[in-house]
């Protein structure tokens, strides 16, 4: 019984520190329209939980690489840029699904549950999906689609207006990772598993007191 109880806590402690897998904010398997614009344009969307933003993206339509490079950002629902990335023109940036990203971050990636936006500055050059049937899209763990968003200029800003249309524009993109609880320092670790054995061999002393 004690062998047990000392064995699930090791298996426990050591499995605290394994980091979670990124995940992809958006998928779809659908079809829809494509077209571009010169302004800055994505979606707003809502997290269950608190994540870690890992990379930008931006739609690469036909996989065969950007004609220019777009800024893409996240803001939180005040329109505060929280951080961004440049998702560089041709091939140089990896392609996951349809995007390419950018790990390069600057700023704050960790969100807490609440309600943001994602938008990156379109061209014509570069084509995104428009008009894309929600019965086909599938989002991350916690992340909830609300509504398309656009800027009423051509420069890369916080894209705080809705059409209205029950479709998303899906030029810009995220992966993200989980924030996992919180993970006790090594010593921590240590001291706990030895006051374990301590009550394991408190037991046995116990147990071997009422034989004698």
């Amino acid at each position: 019984m004690i062998k047990n109880i000392l064995a699930t806590a090791l298996v426990a402690a050591l499995g605290m520190g394994s980091a979670c897998a990124s995940t992809i904010a958006l998928q779809w398997s659908g079809s829809g329209s494509i077209g571009g614009s010169e302004q800055t344009r994505g979606w707003a969307f809502s997290t269950d939980r608190a994540i870690e933003v890992t990379a930008l993206g931006w739609f690469d339509y036909e996989d065969n690489g950007l004609v220019n490079s777009h800024e893409v950002g996240i803001w939180d629902a005040s329109g505060r840029l929280l951080l961004s990335a440049v998702v560089g023109a041709g091939t140089d940036d990896a392609l996951l699904a349809g995007f390419r990203y950018n790990r390069a971050l600057s700023g704050t990636g960790t969100l807490a549950a609440g309600s943001y936006v994602v938008a990156g500055l379109s061209t014509y050059d570069d084509d995104a999906w428009r008009e894309v049937d929600m019965a086909s899209v599938t989002l991350g763990a916690g992340i909830r689609y609300l509504e398309d968003r656009t800027s009423e200029t051509s420069t890369f800003e916080f894209a705080g207006v809705t059409q209205g249309y029950d479709v998303g524009y899906f030029g810009a993109n995220f992966q993200y990772d989980e924030v996992a609880a919180e993970v006790p320092e090594p010593s921590a670790m240590a001291l706990s598993l030895f006051g374990l054995g301590m009550m394991g061999a408190a037991a046995r002393r116990r147990r071997h007191g009422k034989r004698a």
